[in-house]
């Protein structure tokens, strides 16, 4: 309250001394303006009047300068005397001398100016001085000179001065009277508005409301404070409910959190900066042993960290103080002493912008140590049985081989003797079904050897259009006796030699023609080889084979690779086969550096593509333009 009365009355006070101010800089300026005027118009006169007195004197002077009657004129001159302001006056002859002089101070030493000056009069600061030119029918006959004393006029100016002051005083006083009781009509509602202020801001009650009296600027400033209290008022109550929501949320908030950390099986805890446990849940209790009052307080890495592990936490430590999230497998110890394996999680704790401490979960990974133990063993186990497999299977299969390669070739034997036309024919077809048996055999034992790591490759330079001529050649009896065009073509960059295994390309060439052979009625297999990338020591060679087949879908097109899989399983019924070949291209293109794909569209026939790198031989030239850079 007491603020607002003195603010109250320092706007009292200040309206008082506006008002004042205002009147007294009014009637100032006007008094100004009165004396300026009134100085410069009196001023003004007496210049006026003075050079009469100058025209006067010099005409009555006219006779005795033409007569040069020096005491004439001198007598003239005392004439003046009367004049009480004027204190010199002098008479020129028309070449510049002095012809008569009066001086009112006869103990004055008489100045005249030196030279006579235009006609005129001018003011100084101490007094007049005015010249006049003495005509006689036209005829120069000489020139007076009067000085006139400035004392009356400075005497008129500072009553003048005198009275412009008592006016301005009397002024003041009276806007002084006027304005202490005027400004009561302006700082009334504000000391008002003000006590309203001061009782909204201490009792905190906005609903407290200010009456307005008044239509003016004075009333719509009652009216925006009220609707400020409004908004206020208003805007508490929100803030009030918000409040109270907001404190519910946080306490539902912290309820669930506090029910998810307790009910976490991982063990959480977390620390200051000092590493000292501030919070920990059950599951912590449970999986180290220690109470929380056992705990809470102390440093936790003294307490479950492993002597021997000492420099691993602290490293831990520093790296989480730092600012970087941890996930390890190390081991801790329980409150017995037992060691046990954990999945540690570590992360700085940051609230407010600014890392306070650590938060750490522990995962107890016993179980899970013995689980991965078990399933390694269990592993190792049917690697162990997997390897025993794949040798049988191998050794199977040769064994098998070397029978089959008798009963082939005796077969081959007896075809080539004088048979009858049946006979002829069932061993035609004993033979025909023992390639076909050999041939399955022979994807089995190479995909064992691959599956068991015991596939070798040579390397040793061969070349690379007679390698695909006599490939082509061997596979030709079949293209001809289903009425195929089989044709093949490299084009002319392609190397001549090239370093590796000869026989492992022939095989995916086989692979591959064969098949086109095989799944293809009518139309053509065509085999084409170009050089796709190229280096001073290596070349990788493009190879595609096209048919015009049956083709595959598209849905089956990543199938085609996987073992013992076709497009179509109604395929090994019609025409034979295991899918190891495929299978086996995959894995030998893979083997030499290259990658294997197709298009296909049913109906319309497929293209098989594979890569290969292999090194060149030594002193083998290779087309600039295919080098890589």
């Amino acid at each position: 309250m007491q603020s607002a009365m003195g603010s109250a009355v320092l706007i009292r006070t200040k309206l008082t001394r506006i008002i004042v101010l205002t009147c007294g800089a009014a009637v100032l300026s006007a008094c100004i303006v009165f004396a300026v005027y009134d100085i410069h118009m009196v001023r003004q006169a007496q210049l006026e009047s003075f050079q009469a007195v100058a025209g006067i004197i010099g005409t009555n002077s006219t006779a005795a300068l033409t007569f040069h009657d020096a005491g004439a004129a001198t007598a003239i001159l005392r004439s003046l005397s009367e004049e009480k302001q004027i204190l010199h006056a002098v008479l020129y002859l028309p070449d510049g001398k002095v012809f008569a002089e009066y001086d009112r101070d006869a103990n004055r030493a008489g100045i005249s100016p030196a030279e006579m000056e235009p006609d005129g009069a001018r003011v100084t600061s101490r007094d007049i001085h005015a010249f006049s030119t003495i005509n006689l029918n036209g005829r120069l006959v000489g020139k007076i000179y009067l000085e006139s004393s400035l004392a009356p006029l400075v005497a008129r100016e500072e009553g003048l001065a005198t009275m412009v002051g008592a006016a301005l005083i009397i002024s003041l006083i009276v806007a002084q009277l006027l304005g202490s009781r005027l400004q009561r009509v302006i700082s009334a509602p504000i000391l008002q508005l003000a006590q309203t202020a001061f009782t909204v801001a201490v009792e905190k009650n906005y609903s407290v409301r200010a009456v307005a009296k008044r239509g003016d600027e004075i009333g719509f400033l009652y009216d925006q404070f009220n609707g400020m209290l409004d908004g206020i008022q208003k805007r508490d109550g929100e803030l009030e409910s918000a409040r109270a929501e907001l404190e519910q949320r946080i306490a539902e908030r912290t309820a669930y959190l506090n029910a998810l950390i307790e009910t976490s099986p991982l063990g959480i805890v977390t620390t200051d900066r000092s590493g000292r446990v501030r919070i920990c849940n059950s599951a912590f209790e449970q999986l180290f042993q220690y109470s929380r009052n056992e705990i809470i307080g102390f440093e936790l890495n003294g307490l479950v960290a492993p002597p021997q592990l000492v420099g691993e936490v602290e490293e831990y430590t520093r790296r989480i103080a730092a600012g970087e999230p941890i996930r390890v497998t190390t081991q801790r110890r329980r409150k017995d002493g037992t060691l046990f394996d954990v999945e540690l999680y570590g992360v700085p704790l940051i609230v407010s912008g600014a890392q306070v401490g650590e938060l750490i979960i522990y995962q107890d990974m016993s179980d899970h140590k013995r689980v991965e133990q078990a399933l390694q063993a269990a592993k190792e186990i049917a690697e162990s049985a997997n390897q025993a497999k794949s040798d049988f299977v191998a050794n199977m299969s040769h064994e098998i081989r070397t029978p089959m390669n008798g009963i082939i070739g005796m077969t081959q034997i007896a075809l080539e003797t004088d048979l009858r036309p049946e006979v002829c024919e069932y061993l035609t077809m004993v033979k025909s079904s023992a390639d076909s048996l050999l041939t399955l055999l022979n994807d089995i034992l190479d995909f064992s050897k691959i599956e068991s790591g015991k596939f070798e490759f040579e390397s040793l330079p061969f070349p690379l259009r007679e390698t695909m001529g006599q490939t082509m050649k061997t596979l030709g009896h079949l293209a001809h006796r289903k009425d195929l065009e089989l044709a093949w073509h490299v084009a002319l960059d392609v190397p001549d030699w090239l370093v590796g295994d000869s026989g492992r390309l022939r095989q995916v060439l086989v692979n591959l023609v064969g098949n086109a052979i095989k799944f293809t009625e009518r139309g053509e297999v065509v085999l084409s080889a170009t050089l796709a990338r190229s280096a001073a020591a290596w070349a990788e060679v493009h190879f595609a084979v096209r048919d015009t087949g049956i083709g595959i879908s598209a849905d089956k097109l990543t199938l085609i690779f996987a073992a013992f899989t076709q497009a179509d399983p109604s395929n090994t019924r019609k025409y034979g086969g295991m899918g190891l070949g495929l299978t086996i291209v995959q894995r030998l293109v893979t083997m030499m550096d290259g990658t294997v794909k197709v298009e296909s569209e049913p109906g319309r026939g497929s293209t098989f593509h594979f890569t290969v790198r292999l090194p060149l031989p030594e002193n083998t030239f290779v087309p600039p333009a295919l080098e890589d850079a």
